[in-house]
């Protein structure tokens, strides 16, 4: 029981170390009305409405929610889409956007998952972008059939096959250089960025320039909204890849217990810290801190919770003898698993609403169960891409759209149910993507092809 109270605290509090910056940063952004600045200038980009939904959705919002996390990319995503689409077609499209959790809020998820299981971060987290290669695939042409049906798929069904495999190649690409907390920075940047300049202006009229908003998207601006992205970005990355830094910020406070080592100081949360109070400093703001606080109380709560229960399971040998039973029935017990694996991470991320309480819950027992069947990594990547890639579904994310978009004055509502259905079946094709990637990669033996230090 000590053993598991402790591990639960300390993993607690490297939640919290991440999820309370965040949050600041996000107050910040918002109060300084940078998050308004960008979604002026990602409506003011030359590309036509339908390649544009596709660049936001594997590209841009990805980037941002990796970046900030808590769901801020629906306040760049909301009413971009409310303006260049049909309200029913809006709120599809902005959940649909909600699908990189696994590298959300800096990979937190993967960050904690990584502990749970035993494994790397960056092991998981490439194990990970492997499991999850065929779900942004998957969105893309979705969200073309959401836009338009099959004459949509017929148009620009390649454009959403190649940002989406782009994505995934991306992601893949940064996890297995050591860079899983800011892979899916750089990974929707790159995406976002290539897709706009190879569609830019293509079919698009020229329109004359607005004199009172003519410095509005002038470089400089731009890069000024930018900034603070790119100041977190840099400080993680300074952090991570100079080796004297990294060293000595690992040992200058380290928690430990039989099961878990914590940095403080190698937190990515030191560096949301850090550019929300430059930010407020630069630009003094008025910030509602009470609100944070109790937001952050609530989502760390449950997630303790979780982690507890699911400790208690660990130390008390209760997953470790459903592992031992899979075991004595045969090695033909994988591929059932391997099936049964995928649904039972969706239900965790639906359930809780959070990749992060998905995998707190249900990290443990997968990895457990997979070790027993010789796919231990295997079971855990594919627990957290499922919990990840179902929380678009879930009621919190449906309220908190259908939130924004009526305190951005979007004045037609749908009912929640209609938007619940929507997401159960989008989430039926990603399940179906789950498991075909989780049979690819386990028949084909990938991940001891590449994926660094994998172990069976």
């Amino acid at each position: 029981m000590q053993t598991a109270l402790g591990t639960a605290v300390i993993l607690t509090l490297s939640a919290l170390l991440v999820i309370v910056p965040g949050l600041y940063l996000n107050a910040v952004l918002r109060a300084q009305g940078i998050v308004d600045g960008l979604v002026a200038w990602i409506e003011s980009l030359q590309v036509r409405a339908e390649p544009k939904a596709l660049i936001l959705l594997l590209g841009f919002l990805p980037a941002v929610e990796s970046l900030t996390g808590f769901g801020v990319s629906l306040f760049l995503g909301v009413p971009i889409f409310f303006r260049l689409f049909p309200a029913d077609k809006a709120y599809r499209l902005s959940l649909l956007g909600m699908n990189i959790m696994p590298w959300g809020t800096l990979a937190l998820a993967t960050v904690i998952g990584a502990s749970l299981s035993g494994y790397p971060t960056v092991v998981l987290g490439t194990a990970t972008a492997l499991t999850s290669s065929a779900v942004f695939p998957c969105i893309g042409l979705i969200a073309l059939y959401t836009l338009g049906g099959g004459e949509m798929l017929r148009r620009h069904g390649a454009l959403a096959l190649a940002l989406g495999a782009g994505l995934s190649a991306s992601l893949f690409l940064f996890n297995r250089i050591g860079l899983t907390e800011t892979a899916g920075i750089l990974a929707g940047a790159m995406t976002g960025l290539g897709g706009f300049l190879l569609l830019r202006g293509r079919g698009i009229p020229a329109r004359a320039t607005d004199p009172d908003r003519a410095g509005e998207h002038a470089p400089a601006r731009v890069a000024r909204l930018l900034l603070p992205y790119i100041l977190v970005l840099a400080l993680i990355l300074l952090t991570r890849t100079i080796g004297p830094i990294h060293r000595w910020l690992t040992d200058l406070l380290l928690l430990t217990t039989e099961r878990v080592k914590f940095s403080v100081f190698t937190s990515p949360g030191l560096a949301l810290a850090v550019v929300a109070f430059f930010l407020i400093r630069l630009q003094p703001v008025r910030i509602d801190h009470k609100a944070i606080w109790t937001r952050a109380r609530v989502a760390t709560l449950g997630l303790f919770c979780f982690i507890l229960l699911a400790q208690i399971m660990r130390e008390s040998n209760m997953i470790a003898a459903v592992a031992t039973l899979l075991e004595q029935q045969g090695s033909g017990q994988a591929s059932v698993m391997s099936l049964l694996s995928p649904l039972l991470g969706m239900v965790s991320g639906f359930i809780t609403g959070s990749n992060l309480g998905g995998n707190a819950l249900i990290m443990t027992v997968q990895q457990q169960i997979g070790s027993a069947l010789g796919e231990g990594l295997l079971f855990s990547a594919v627990q957290n891409s499922a919990a990840g890639h179902a929380v678009f579904a879930s009621l919190p994310i449906i309220i908190l759209v259908m939130t924004i978009a009526r305190d951005g004055s979007e004045q037609e509502k749908t009912a929640e149910h209609d938007l619940l259905r929507f997401t159960l079946k989008v989430a039926a094709f990603v399940l179906a993507a789950v498991v075909l990637a989780c049979v690819v990669v386990r028949h084909a033996g990938l991940l001891a092809l590449v994926v660094p230090g994998a172990v069976r």
